[in-house]
């Protein structure tokens, strides 16, 4: 595949199914694009195994076929794919080293569980594989000199508000990422969430999160304070989940009554704060 086609393949699938992400990106300078775009389309795939399988074996198998994609691009072999061949250009120009990838592919087996998460403690663990490692990469595409450890804090953030934005779409698939030690403590079932109820004792768990969600930006902001501002773009999906928290907290913590409901406040923060350079 042509590299402008595998390069528009990618931005037109984040536009499609990662368009936070892709708005991001456009804060970065356009020679750094094509490489973000890379990253957060191969993020995007990983995300959707878990969405497009029938059992757990079928997303095993869509895993591996994606390590063995990275396994071609080091030995000077992509596979012909246009988010493997995108890779391939952003891994030539960046000299990003395997095992990066690796805790990125090997924590997604978690989204074939059913509810994966025990404690808020192992969803914490499991974004700092997943969210915190595309925004440390991200991070290091554009300055690759810069301290990277903003990344942590703001990436859980932003994994945190995308898990509460999609409670009501994972009950719909039978799946519950809340962590059972937070829905135990308020009596609560994953089965519970399939009716789609808000409750208070629902709004209690959201309530932990968004606080926790809090702490990280804060704690996020704080270290980004030191970087070049060429890494900011990294960071601004953590601008996006403030907002998420801010409207949370508006609604009562519920988290069905936001979906589909339009926020161009939200859109305007992240205008805002691109321009200013501050996540």
């Amino acid at each position: 595949m042509a590299e402008i086609d595998s390069n528009a393949y990618c931005a037109d699938l984040l536009q499609q199914g990662d368009r936070d992400r892709y708005l991001t990106s456009l804060y970065a300078p356009p020679e750094k694009r094509m490489a973000l775009h890379a990253l957060y389309a191969l993020n995007l795939e990983l995300a959707r195994v878990a969405e497009v399988v029938s059992e757990p074996l079928l997303g095993e198998i869509r895993l591996q076929w994606w390590r063995e994609a990275l396994d071609g691009i080091y030995a000077g072999v992509p596979r012909h794919h246009a988010v493997v061949e995108a890779l391939a250009r952003m891994i030539d120009e960046t000299g990003l080293e395997r095992e990066i990838f690796e805790p990125l592919i090997d924590a997604r087996a978690s989204d074939l569980e059913e509810a994966p998460f025990g404690s808020l403690d192992d969803v914490v663990c499991y974004l700092g594989d997943t969210s915190s490692t595309v925004m440390a990469v991200a991070a290091r595409i554009l300055a690759p000199d810069a301290d990277q450890n903003a990344a942590r804090p703001g990436g859980v953030a932003w994994g945190l508000a995308g898990i509460v934005r999609s409670i009501g779409f994972h009950a719909g698939q039978g799946r519950c990422l809340l962590p059972r030690d937070l829905l135990n403590e308020q009596k609560l079932d994953a089965h519970d969430l399939v009716h789609r109820r808000m409750s208070p004792e629902l709004g209690a768990v959201v309530r932990h999160l968004v606080q926790t969600g809090e702490q990280m930006i804060a704690e996020c902001r704080r270290l980004v304070s030191d970087i070049p501002r060429t890494a900011v773009p990294a960071y601004l999906p953590v601008t996006l989940a403030a907002s998420d928290f801010r409207a949370l907290r508006r609604v009562g913590y519920n988290p069905f009554s936001l979906e589909g409901r339009p926020r161009p406040g939200r859109l305007l923060n992240l205008i805002v704060r691109g321009l200013l350079g501050r996540p």
